[in-house]
């Protein structure tokens, strides 16, 4: 078998439709396995706490309100 011919075998089965096939299966499950391997998964945020419900700030009476009814 002379080189020429080897190479036109070799072209030839590397054009063949299973061959190619073959080949990206296996690069897409080359790729899954890596990704799976070297996944890691992001630990949950913290959940924002919620606050009470607003709490009403507490009014101050006015001083001339207190003086009229102290006076009363």
């Amino acid at each position: 078998m002379e080189f020429r011919e080897l190479s036109d075998l070799c072209i030839s089965v590397l054009k063949d439709f299973r061959v190619i096939f073959a080949a990206v299966l296996t690069i897409i499950f080359i790729s899954i396995g890596n990704y799976v391997v070297s996944y890691r998964k992001r630990p949950p945020r913290p959940a924002r706490l919620k606050k009470a419900a607003a709490q009403p700030a507490q009014k101050q009476e006015q001083p001339e309100e207190k003086e009229e009814q102290q006076s009363s």
